[in-house]
């Protein structure tokens, strides 16, 4: 069974002597790197992040949510999903749907594409993965129950201005899906009252009917239907860049040279000591 030879304190005592017997080799590297990072910095396009802060809401007007209005939910087929507004809400946040009604609202499809050529067939899928993966994120707090959608671009006033949107329009998504669900009820409410002659089920579906119409009030009425934005999004300040990571390139760049710089500095020394190895076996034989 073989076993993993541990370097010795004299092999460690070894690499720290030919380090600092070779520091000036080493320091070049590491003023390279140094000088290569800037340099990456001052080249890569500087980009900005903005985010925001929402909370979901109940879609519903509260005074609809009795007994009787569950119950002829369930008589005539017509759900009232309440307990899902969240996750319908973060599904469409991330959704490809909602990513490609938004970049082509704000004609950003030839800011993603930047004179590419891209087939009709393809188009739809790069720039929705473009946003979805490199511009937009959206976060999930299930201990707080924040949702925080925030977007990475290099024009800081565009990012905090699209975040906004971004949330608007997922919003208005809601509403109008709401509004399409509670027409669709009445027209089956309407339906089914002209099939019943009983008096009490003619009650019911009236009563119920009353509350679908409430409901499209209240989805008309209030400004901020489902997403409620808590803090919204404002553009960053001039220096604070979220990309390039200056601190991780300038720690890679050093970490990398000084690495390179040690490399040459051990087969420097090694080929150094080779050939001292050689002359001492020569020099005998030649006397």
């Amino acid at each position: 069974m073989s076993t993993v030879e541990r370097p010795s304190l004299a092999q460690e005592s070894d690499l720290w002597s030919i380090a600092t017997g070779r520091w000036k080799l080493i320091s070049v590297f590491v003023l390279g790197g140094i000088l290569v990072a800037i340099a990456l910095i001052a080249v890569l396009p500087r980009q900005y992040r903005a985010q925001t802060t929402v909370l979901t809401v109940n879609t519903d007007n509260p005074t609809t949510q009795s007994n009787v209005t569950r119950s002829l939910a369930s008589l005539v087929g017509v759900g009232i999903r309440q307990d899902d507004v969240r996750e319908e809400a973060l599904a469409l946040l991330r959704s490809d749907r909602l990513a490609w009604e938004f970049v082509t609202a704000h004609d950003a499809v030839g800011i993603l594409t930047e004179g590419e050529e891209i087939t009709e067939d393809d188009l739809r899928a790069t720039v929705v993965d473009r946003f979805k993966n490199g511009i937009l994120d959206v976060q999930d707090d299930r201990r707080t129950g924040l949702i925080t959608v925030s977007v990475l671009w290099r024009d800081r006033n565009q990012a905090a201005e699209w975040t906004n949107a971004y949330v608007r329009l997922a919003d208005e998504t809601l509403r109008m899906q709401t509004l399409r669900d509670s027409e669709r009820t009445l027209d089956l409410l309407e339906h089914e009252l002209t099939k019943t002659n009983v008096i009490d089920l003619q009650n019911s579906i009236n009563r119920f009917y009353e509350t679908q119409l409430q409901r499209m009030l209240f989805a008309r009425a209030r400004t901020e239907f489902a997403l409620r934005t808590i803090d919204p999004a404002i553009a960053p300040a001039e220096g604070n860049t979220a990309a390039p990571n200056k601190t991780l390139i300038l720690a890679s760049c050093v970490i990398l040279a000084a690495l390179a710089g040690l490399f040459l500095a051990i087969m420097g020394e090694t080929s150094s000591r080779f050939r001292l190895r050689s002359a001492a076996k020569v020099s005998p034989g030649s006397a």
